[in-house]
């Protein structure tokens, strides 16, 4: 088996800020011989930066793992080490790291629920957790294995095999080039492994640094400066209704299936053993009909 050697890379337009610089450069001292080498790609374009990324990564055969790193993403020393550890843990083949959105989000997703969604966005998450359950994220934290991208490379489609801009599953938009990434991954047959985790504090430096609400005591015990930001999401009922990890947006619905929305999140409620007999009985009557036409939200603001 091949020593452990994680290459971090990043890109920018240029310019980093300084908090990225000294964060980098704690976490090269705490890894030791674990990073042997950080590469910068210079570039306008995110989704070619990111190729490029890959494409020097898997040039540099004495390296087992890509740790990619957005340049406005702050973290701890040890946070390098952590992800690699929990990946490890789980014989993992890719780990994202949760941080806020622009919008308050989480930047990972779960699998989608219905044929008409391209990922479920990912609700209630807690501190120091790990998500097996987990279709694509946000690629400003990800750690994955030389194995897998050099199997994304043989099994999907070019000239970019990694990131790119695939279209949507309704055929009139286009994702991401993170999503397409995470996607691309998902649909591999057989399913690599992917998991994400809460136990790496990340701030999302914006005008000032962000963390997702549920983190807010985690910074503060740590002394990381910072604001929370809500997950808009979680906040707002009267316009979003959550059933399990899915979020339904109330205003896109018919009044039909916002009756069986809300039939439903008001079943999560009720105590164990009432909660699934109720839910059970739902799905045997027309909310069930009414359900499967629904489209949970699902897609990331940067």
């Amino acid at each position: 088996m091949a020593v452990p050697r994680i290459l971090v890379g990043f890109h920018s337009y240029g310019i980093c800020p300084t908090q990225f610089v000294v964060d980098i450069a704690k976490a090269l001292r705490y890894s030791g011989t674990l990073i042997p080498a950080v590469i910068h790609e210079q570039g306008c374009y995110v989704d070619s930066s990111r190729n490029k990324l890959v494409q020097n990564f898997l040039a540099t055969p004495e390296t087992t793992h890509l740790m990619m790193i957005d340049v406005d993403i702050s973290f701890d020393s040890d946070a390098i080490i952590k992800t690699f550890t929990i990946m490890q843990s789980y014989h993992a083949d890719l780990i994202y790291g949760n941080y806020a959105l622009g919008n308050g989000a989480n930047s990972v997703f779960g699998p989608p629920d219905n044929q008409k969604q391209e990922a479920a966005v990912r609700v209630k998450l807690e501190p120091n957790k790990v998500y097996t359950d987990i279709a694509t994220g946000g690629t400003g934290w990800l750690m994955v294995s030389r194995e897998l991208l050099e199997r994304m490379q043989k099994e999907c489609p070019g000239p970019w095999h990694w990131f790119a801009r695939d279209l949507t599953a309704d055929g009139k938009g286009m994702r991401g080039e993170d999503i397409t990434f995470g996607l691309r991954v998902n649909a591999l047959n057989p399913k690599p492994t992917i998991i994400a985790t809460t136990a790496v504090l990340l701030r999302h430096l914006k005008n000032q640094g962000y963390f997702p609400d549920f983190m807010g005591q985690v910074a503060a015990s740590q002394q990381v400066a910072g604001v929370t930001v809500p997950n808009p999401y979680e906040t707002d009922p009267a316009k979003y209704a959550i059933i399990g990890n899915s979020v339904v947006d109330l205003g896109s619905v018919t009044p039909e299936q916002r009756e069986a929305v809300l039939a439903v999140v008001e079943a999560q409620k009720l105590p164990p053993g009432e909660k699934e007999a109720k839910l059970l009985e739902l799905q045997q009557t027309r909310a069930a009909q009414a359900l499967s036409n629904v489209t949970p939200d699902g897609l990331p603001t940067e």
